[in-house]
């Protein structure tokens, strides 16, 4: 089955799983958003590790509905920004979550970034190499970078 699947090429995914809501987003490589959908919050240390799982793979698995993107396909690329992620422990839990449920058909393990959502704001929030943000909403964060990129 492995060898019929057939590449998503051109498209990726995002997850920003926060501590209130889910956003999922499916777009092409050149940034062109094809879906989008909100599910409940993805932080397991806030709503328990079931419920987080099925609003990860809930929220993903009505994104590639609204797409029409067959089921056969794997992404190019995908990144799961998750608050609580703060830790090796809490990312073993997420990657279970992730990769020991109906969503690791649709993922390469080796394009697949889990991650603090702190990462995924900086990403979007600047270009520099340098560069700091502070979230705070369900919770509160930050995560910064330095010109070597530690």
């Amino acid at each position: 089955m492995r060898n019929e699947i057939k590449k998503l090429e051109g498209f990726v995914l995002g997850v920003d799983g926060g501590g209130t809501k889910t956003t999922i987003q499916i777009a092409d490589i050149n940034g062109k958003l094809i879906s989008e959908v909100e599910s409940g919050p993805a932080n397991y240390k806030s709503v328990g590790i079931e419920n987080a799982k099925l609003n990860i793979i809930k929220a993903v698995l009505n994104a590639l509905r609204r797409t029409g993107i067959p089921k056969e396909v794997m992404f190019l690329s995908a990144c799961f920004g998750i608050s609580g992620n703060d830790n090796y422990e809490d990312e073993e839990i997420y990657r279970k979550i992730i990769f020991d449920s109906e969503l690791r058909s649709y993922l390469n393990p080796f394009k697949a970034i889990i991650c603090n959502d702190t990462k995924i704001g900086l990403a979007a929030g600047t270009d520099n190499r340098n560069g700091v943000i502070i979230i705070c909403g369900t919770g509160s964060n930050c995560y910064g970078t330095n010109e070597a990129g530690q």
